[in-house]
């Protein structure tokens, strides 16, 4: 990995913790992926997601520890690494005061931002100047402005435990505190970034609160939401700043659920990208199980790519994660960012779990 710090600029002075990040670029941006971590049910990195997926290893269980009102365990999407949210309350302190899907989303993003900087601090090691780096995350919803404030600062300083010099890490202010990841994409364009998202819906609060308004899935509502839970960190830098042969994003969204949108996002993000739709080796999306967004893909890839085969040419990240706010589309992004990696060939990623958003990604090499 340490051949995208070769190709930047040496630093030159120190910059203070609170110096502020450079102004968001247009809409629409590219950048490039350097790494990615994620911790979701079934896999612990990307490469064991795409084999979990690939083999039907994805399977939601009845968790024993929820239940829904007439006492009945719910289906779940659990991920075991959060299952030391315990012992991450004890060592963040009383500053955050969340409930226990807060804590166990705050431990898969501290499992993840520790991966990613301990990778960091190794290249850190090699390196004579380093850049700045900056830290962005996606809040889950429900969380407060201090609470997501304070998970910041604790994640900050897991990034200056592993190695990097806390004079090179800033805390990206104006893109956090929002479970959109539209912003904090665009900002992260312009320079160096850690970009988390986290979220956690296996709780009673949660599974309560989606009964009561008819969201959850069961056995009698097969359209429900599946209660999930991950979080994934993505390395990214702008395009200038990356290696050649480097993975590249080019990003688009729109409002609306019109399945035309898809149509039109696609055609544009390819044309940016310079990818014939041809050249596309494989489609990953954000997807789970739910019929209308599972149909709408399927349609999609046979208009849009047909030279992809309808069950392998087709990935739904989503039916590894459930639904947990943001991570759905983070997975599918470091998902087929390593799919670019293996095939060395275009992958287009899709978002169409929100009903009120549709997002397009279309991820390739950098020219050498």
């Amino acid at each position: 990995m340490l051949d995208w710090l070769k190709v930047r600029a040496p630093a030159a002075a120190s910059v203070p913790a609170a110096a502020p990040v450079p102004p968001m670029p247009p809409a629409w941006p590219v950048l490039a992926i350097l790494d990615a971590a994620l911790r979701v049910p079934h896999a612990s990195s990307a490469a064991e997601l795409a084999d979990a997926l690939a083999a039907r290893r994805t399977p939601p269980g009845l968790d024993p520890a929820l239940a829904d009102d007439d006492g009945f365990p719910v289906m779940t999407a659990r991920c075991a690494a959060a299952d030391d949210a315990d012992a991450i309350a004890r060592e963040a302190g009383a500053d955050l005061s969340l409930d226990d899907e807060g804590w166990r989303a705050l431990a898969l993003a501290g499992a993840v931002v520790d991966e990613l900087a301990a990778r960091l601090a190794g290249d850190a090691a090699s390196a004579a100047g380093l850049p700045v780096l900056a830290l962005a995350a996606l809040a889950p919803p429900g969380w407060t402005a201090m609470q997501h404030a304070a998970a910041r600062r604790w994640l900050h300083g897991r990034i200056v435990r592993a190695g990097w010099p806390a004079d090179r890490v800033v805390i990206d202010e104006d893109g956090g505190g929002v479970a959109d990841p539209a912003p904090v994409l665009e900002r992260a364009a312009a320079r160096l970034a850690l970009v988390v998202a986290c979220d956690s819906a296996i709780g009673a609060d949660t599974i309560g609160r989606w009964a009561a308004q008819g969201m959850l899935l069961s056995a009698s509502h097969a359209q429900g939401f599946l209660p999930g839970e991950g979080a994934v960190a993505l390395l990214v830098d702008g395009v200038a700043g990356a290696p050649p042969g480097a993975v590249c994003a080019t990003l688009a969204e729109s409002l609306g659920a019109d399945p035309a949108s898809l149509a039109g996002l696609t055609a544009a993000v390819l044309q940016r990208a310079d990818v014939a739709p041809d050249d596309v080796a494989l489609l990953v999306a954000d997807t789970g199980h739910r019929t209308g967004p599972v149909l709408e893909l399927a349609r999609h890839a046979a208009q849009a790519l047909p030279q992809l085969d309808g069950a392998d040419g087709v990935v739904r990240a989503g039916l590894a994660c459930g639904t947990c706010g943001a991570v759905p589309w983070f997975a599918a992004l470091a998902l087929a960012w390593h799919h670019v990696r293996v095939r060395g060939a275009p992958v287009l990623c899709v978002a169409n779990e929100d009903p009120g958003r549709r997002r397009i990604a279309c991820l390739r090499r950098k020219p050498m």
